[in-house]
């Protein structure tokens, strides 16, 4: 397929809804089912601990000075106003590490102005959403030249589209010194605005000297498994979900993303439990190291489309935290655990592709978070 179709495809992606790469983790070999062992906590209730210090951007610039608000106030199609990234990722996909949050742990910066709507490439275009939105990814050389020897040079530079709505939908990808600048748009009053904002963010990036110095996690946190099976035994989550086959794990498809660079930057675990080696799949795991500053920070703004509820289980230490947010009826249950400074999450769906699906995704999600807390806490 010539280069300048598969830019077309990726780029089209924001309307499909594709999902995002994931970064890789090697299936190993199934680990023989078993019950954990609850342990007596202080914590059984996930009381939150006061925010950690999250890692500042090393990159010498704000969001203000990327782009002042009364440059946004003219090139869209409603009013746009200044927003956490992250929520918006989050908000619209609620088994969706954000890329603002990865990007961030390792100083990198994201800033968003939209209309109050949220917005996940996870999940496809919200078309009531208007926003602008960059995440900026430093040392990001040797990914972007991963990036760019998958898609060649059509993969850099702007790349707009009207939606079958008439949106003006607009998303680019660029380098600028060792920093990965990509930046997504949707209802600007024009392709031209669209690119005058492209031309002013990247000259600010240019312009922007260091900022803080990297950023070191707190001490005495706990170091995490390299691999999903690591995080809990695929013979635990087989047992769960009521599975007669073996839990392997799937990375998805090919592409290349900022989003996969920043997860192999930042060390993220992440995968899809499948069904053998079986393209069907009830659920899936991923890790951010030192990552409890980022779901402090998300945890208060998710309420769609169900508000997390602690989630009381056994072996917490008095710091760790369990959380589960179900949508309604139990269609997906998704845990979040912190634990040792550590963020946990994984999903589980009732409709896993067979049909049959997961009968109760809520008592398999618990199962399976004190699997995980057994395994890191043992």
């Amino acid at each position: 397929m010539p280069r300048s179709i598969q830019r077309s495809i990726v780029s089209l992606s924001l309307v499909a809804g594709l999902v995002a790469t994931l970064v890789a983790c090697a299936p190993p070999t199934p680990v023989p089912s078993s019950t954990p062992t609850a342990k007596p906590s202080a914590s059984a209730t996930a009381t939150a601990e006061p925010v950690a210090l999250a890692p500042q951007p090393i990159i010498g610039t704000t969001c203000a000075e990327l782009l002042p608000s009364t440059t946004l106030s003219t090139e869209f199609s409603a009013p746009v106003s200044a927003t956490n990234p992250a929520i918006s990722q989050m908000t619209a996909a609620p088994f969706a590490l954000a890329s603002a949050l990865t990007a961030r742990a390792l100083g990198g910066l994201a800033c968003e102005w939209n209309n109050g709507e949220s917005y996940s490439e996870k999940r496809g275009l919200n078309p009531a959403y208007v926003g602008f939105r960059i995440v900026i990814l430093p040392d990001a050389a040797s990914q972007w030249a991963r990036y760019i020897d998958y898609y060649g040079a059509d993969g850099a530079g702007l790349y707009c589209f009207t939606a079958p709505s008439g949106v003006i939908g607009c998303n680019a990808n660029d380098l600028v010194t060792d920093r990965w600048v990509e930046i997504t748009s949707y209802g600007t009053i024009s392709e031209d605005a669209a690119a005058a904002l492209h031309t002013i963010v990247l000259g600010a990036v240019a312009a922007a000297g260091p900022g803080a110095p990297p950023w070191t996690p707190p001490a005495g946190t706990l170091p995490l498994p390299t691999e999903c099976a690591g995080l809990v035994p695929f013979g635990i989550v087989a047992s769960a979900v009521g599975s007669t086959l073996p839990i392997e794990s799937s990375v998805g498809g090919g592409g290349w993303s900022l989003r996969a660079g920043a997860n192999v930057n930042a060390g993220v675990v992440s995968c899809s439990w499948t069904y053998g080696a079986s393209d069907l799949s009830p659920g899936g795991i991923q890790s951010l190291g030192a990552g409890a500053w980022a779901w402090n920070e998300a945890r208060p703004a998710l309420t769609t489309p169900s508000t997390p509820e602690a989630l009381p289980i056994g072996g917490l230490e008095d710091s760790d935290q369990a959380w589960i947010r179900c949508a309604p009826a139990n269609t997906e249950c998704v845990v979040d655990l912190v634990i040792g400074g550590n963020w946990i999450e994984f999903v589980l769906y009732q409709d896993d592709g067979f049909g049959s699906g997961v009968s109760d995704p809520r008592a398999a999600a618990t199962t399976i978070a004190e699997g995980v807390v057994a395994t890191l806490r043992p």
